[in-house]
């Protein structure tokens, strides 16, 4: 009975590890404000999302805060999408984000202008394997960001 109970045990503490792991490797979005680096919003897992909303989640980022992004341990194929809609629709302002190529592991992209895909052609690599995906030239993004959307995350 012991030894199962160690068994039992030892399996949920590797489960949790595994976790934590998986975790510490996965993709983030970070968000700034004004200040750029030294004025960190909040930190978003990367998982597939049709929209993570700052009115309408638990996401704790400040809603209409945001002129800056990086992004910590990108993967290739994923795509990024910063919006001034809180529902994500396309035709208010947002700018898109495709990642090309690889990115040194562990590492993360430079700090960027969340209307850094404005004015650039679809496909055109920003910086750090950071690619335009798209944008609305309705008027800039930069403090209005209210929304997320993710895919093709690992």
């Amino acid at each position: 009975m012991v030894y199962k109970l160690v068994g039992l045990l030892c399996l949920c503490l590797a489960s949790a590890a595994a976790a934590q792991d998986s975790a510490a490797h996965s993709p983030v979005v970070t968000l700034y404000g004004k200040g750029g680096k030294a004025d960190v919003l909040c930190t978003l897992p990367l998982t597939n999302s049709k929209g993570i909303s700052f009115k309408n989640s638990d996401a704790k980022c400040p809603d209409d805060k945001a002129y800056f992004f990086s992004v910590a341990r990108p993967a290739d194929g994923m795509e990024i999408g910063l919006y001034d809609s809180e529902t994500c629709d396309a035709s208010a302002p947002y700018s898109s984000y495709k990642v090309t190529g690889h990115v040194e592991p562990g590492k993360s992209t430079r700090l960027l202008s969340v209307d850094a895909a404005g004015g650039v052609p679809a496909g055109k690599v920003i910086a750090d394997s950071l690619a335009g995906n798209g944008n609305n030239k309705s008027g800039p993004l930069r403090g209005k960001v209210s929304c997320v959307t993710v895919s093709g995350a690992p």
